[in-house]
């Protein structure tokens, strides 16, 4: 396991093309995709999770995965830290075509994506 961890990374999406769900994702978490209507929405989900997998083995290997993920009384997933490990922290957004995950080491984290749209004032 590596120390003093941090890491982003981020995917964009390409337009029309539906993503299988992994066999590595857990029941749960395949559950919580499949109830997206939308498959651009679906998709990155998908990609975000992918991306937090990719995390999780440069951190450590294959020692955690999506199955310890937990989630905390207001819904934010996490992993629990065990005796003697480093704590690891993660968030995960996406929007439009662009999926990001940032986990970090012994701190809390959080990162925000949105998609740039034009803007008219006199709409406003």
């Amino acid at each position: 396991m590596i120390r003093d961890f941090s890491k982003v990374l981020y995917s964009q999406l390409t337009p029309g093309h539906e993503l299988d769900i992994p066999d590595s994702f857990p029941e749960s978490l395949r559950d919580s995709i499949l109830k997206f209507h939308r498959s651009e929405d679906r998709n990155l989900r998908i990609a975000s999770y992918k991306l937090l997998e990719t995390i999780l083995v440069e951190w450590n290997g294959s020692a955690c995965t999506l199955h310890n993920l937990q989630r905390t009384t207001s819904g934010r997933p996490f992993f629990p830290s065990l005796p003697g490990e480093t704590r690891f922290d993660f968030n995960l957004s996406h929007s439009g075509n662009i999926a990001i995950c940032a986990a970090l080491s012994e701190g809390t984290i959080g990162v925000d994506v949105e998609q740039c749209r034009p803007f008219d004032l006199e709409d406003a």
